[in-house]
């Protein structure tokens, strides 16, 4: 496997990702109570803890787009300009997901009239501009209504894609650390309130993300692990720090150490992902299949779990065949919509947009 964090390993990344957020959302606090679902061989209080850990996949996800961000920035910043990128960005980011916001307005109106419950209860006007918002991906910043719960992650997307050329020109001009020291001050000084769908709680890992691209750490770390001793010494340090990580990221208060859980723990499990995944050969091409599929599967996992299929897929009562079927049916949905994509001829209205901005 090439060193450095490649585009398979990013994908890889993703797919672990997801599995972590199938835990999350499956076996969290007040998720399952109402169904018989066996842990064995863990206890119900060990799977619970798990889920709260599986939070940091967002994350993962985070960080592979600022990671991936920071070059294609770099590249096209001086041709196209930051407000041309920003546009770009937001479209190329956001089509797939307009794609699969239709297709579920439709179906959710079709199968049990969810679309109209959720937009239309209060103010059939309101409903009209809930609709406007949860198509931009901007419910959760305007705290409005949406058809799915995990589309939150939406609106920081896009706010992180506004604040990239400002956090990029920092960078650049004053230099990692000083960027890492603003993003560590600043949401203290405004007094944030952090919280797990908040976009400055994970604000710092899109900015890590930009750290590693730009400092080459992935390439540092593998001429540093070349010997198998050193590589031994890194694996068992940061084990040992991802433990002590997480009994602090338990004991300490979220306001003021938010970075900790959200931002400083993942990134040690990512960097510790980064030195295993070589030698996990079963496991690669699952996780990137995940990992291709892992946008489709974000957007519309919870309308199976949560909407439409949930007595079916707990009532596999097992936790593994649980998550398997979870899995299985998503990727399976996913798989229809990139069909119906080539279908009605997606993938060439994104090329041609992307040539409009001349921009790759």
């Amino acid at each position: 496997m090439k060193s450095g964090f490649t585009r398979d390993k990013s994908l890889m990344l993703k797919g672990v990702g997801i599995l972590l957020m199938m835990w999350h959302h499956c076996f969290y606090k007040g998720r399952f109570e109402n169904y018989y679902v066996v842990f064995s061989p863990l206890t119900i209080g060990q799977a619970t803890r798990i889920a709260g850990f599986c939070k940091i996949c967002v994350t993962m996800f985070v960080f592979v787009s600022g990671y991936g961000l920071y070059q294609i920035y770099k590249n096209k910043s001086q041709i196209v300009g930051a407000g041309r990128w920003i546009i770009h960005r937001y479209l190329k980011g956001f089509l797939p997901f307009w794609f699969i916001y239709l297709l579920s307005f439709v179906s959710c109106a079709l199968i049990d009239g969810r679309t109209w419950t959720v937009y239309f209860k209060d103010h059939i006007v309101n409903g009209f501009v809930y609709v406007f918002l949860d198509f931009l991906g901007l419910a959760k910043l305007f705290g409005s209504p949406s058809l799915s719960g995990t589309w939150w992650y939406m609106s920081a997307y896009f706010q992180y894609i506004v604040l990239f050329p400002l956090l990029f020109c920092i960078i650049e001009k004053y230099g990692s650390l000083f960027l890492v020291a603003i993003v560590l001050i600043f949401p203290r000084i405004a007094k944030f309130e952090p919280g797990g769908k908040h976009m400055y709680s994970f604000l710092l890992s899109i900015v890590l993300g930009m750290v590693f691209k730009k400092e080459l750490i992935f390439e540092k770390i593998d001429a540093f692990t070349e010997k198998r001793n050193n590589k031994i010494l890194i694996v068992t340090g940061l084990t040992l720090l991802s433990a002590f990580l997480y009994k602090a990221s338990v004991l300490l208060p979220n306001k003021l150490f938010y970075d900790v859980i959200w931002d400083i723990f993942p990134m040690v499990f990512i960097v510790l992902f980064y030195l295993v995944i070589p030698y996990l050969h079963l496991t690669q091409k699952f996780l990137k299949l995940i990992g291709i599929h892992s946008a489709n599967i974000f957007m519309l996992h919870t309308f199976l779990l949560y909407n439409y299929l949930s007595d079916f897929i707990y009532g596999r009562e097992h936790f593994i065949l649980i998550m398997l079927t979870l899995l299985a049916l998503s990727l399976m949905l996913s798989y229809c919509v990139e069909g119906l994509k080539k279908l009605v001829r997606f993938p060439v209205l994104v090329k041609k947009i992307d040539a409009y901005f001349a921009i790759n």
